[in-house]
């Protein structure tokens, strides 16, 4: 057993082909390292180019609803909706009608 690892070692130090082998396999997991640093890195910019466009769909959605004038009902997928202006005007003429109603009260007494 002794003499086994004794010529294992002897041809490991002298031999250059066991060294070149011995490097090779090193460079060979070194770079399997580097390839699965390079794939999660990759997949992490794929979620965050995901996340962006999903951001950005979203944004366009909202700013183009708040964009529209009151008299164009937009509904989306999400159910995003402005007023349409009979409901607009509506809710306009009830707040005014709250405020004349607390106007009254306050000046009756």
């Amino acid at each position: 057993m002794d003499m086994i690892k004794y010529q294992a070692k002897n041809v490991f130090s002298n031999s250059n082909t066991t060294y070149l082998t011995m490097m090779s396999n090193r460079f060979y997991r070194f770079m399997q390292h580097q390839g699965d640093r390079w794939l999660q890195k990759k997949e992490r910019l794929e979620k965050l180019r995901l996340l962006k466009s999903l951001l950005m769909k979203k944004i366009n959605k909202i700013i183009c609803i708040a964009n529209a004038p009151p008299q164009f009902h937009v509904k989306s997928r999400n159910n995003f909706h402005i007023f349409t202006p009979t409901v607009y005007e509506n809710q306009k003429n009830s707040e005014n009608l709250a405020i004349s109603h607390t106007q009254g009260s306050a000046t009756q007494k």
